[in-house]
């Protein structure tokens, strides 16, 4: 593989990686949160249950009997819950997951590359077929959050101070000085 493509695919591998990564941890952390509100609601909803279910109360301003109270909490929780199985943020984290996953190891074997007479290789693997198998396994990055995440990376190897591929590379990541 010529050094100008092996520099493209390595790159988009990196951005690739933060990007399913940051998804992953937004689905992880989403999902954490309905499952938390489901728990929440019916903890409360089991509290309130043990009342006498005849007593008029008030709650966050709102009077009515407590009967009436807990069916509002049971249809709550229930919503909650549903939302929870059709969005399902939990198969969307493992889905990034195993794509970062599946990435970071292929950015093993591209780290593992060297330059041989103009091409970069790796005993024993081709790395075009490897890329290839790879980037078709894997969930894709919706569209819509692909700039954004591709912004996040830029910053996150700005920040980093890790030398990108115009900056010059030598064997071993750093940039070269001229």
């Amino acid at each position: 593989m010529i050094a100008k493509e092996y520099d493209r695919r390595r790159r988009v591998i990196k951005w690739m990686l933060t990007g399913h990564s940051t998804l992953r941890d937004r689905s992880t952390r989403r999902s954490r949160a309905l499952t938390l509100t489901v728990m929440a609601l019916s903890i409360v909803g089991l509290m309130l249950a043990l009342a006498n279910g005849d007593q008029q109360v008030s709650i966050l301003g709102l009077k009515g009997k407590l009967q009436i109270f807990l069916a509002w909490m049971a249809a709550a929780t229930f919503f909650v819950a549903l939302i929870d199985l059709v969005i399902d943020w939990r198969r969307r984290a493992w889905a990034h997951d195993d794509a970062a996953r599946r990435l970071g190891e292929l950015n093993g074997v591209y780290a593992r590359a060297v330059e041989e007479g103009g091409q970069w290789v790796v005993e024993g693997v081709d790395l075009r077929v490897e890329y290839d198998r790879i980037m078709a396994s894997i969930v894709p990055i919706p569209e819509k959050k692909a700039a954004g995440l591709k912004g996040l990376h830029n910053r996150k190897e700005e920040v980093s101070g890790a030398p990108t591929a115009s900056a010059g590379r030598q064997r071993g990541g750093s940039a070269s000085k001229s």
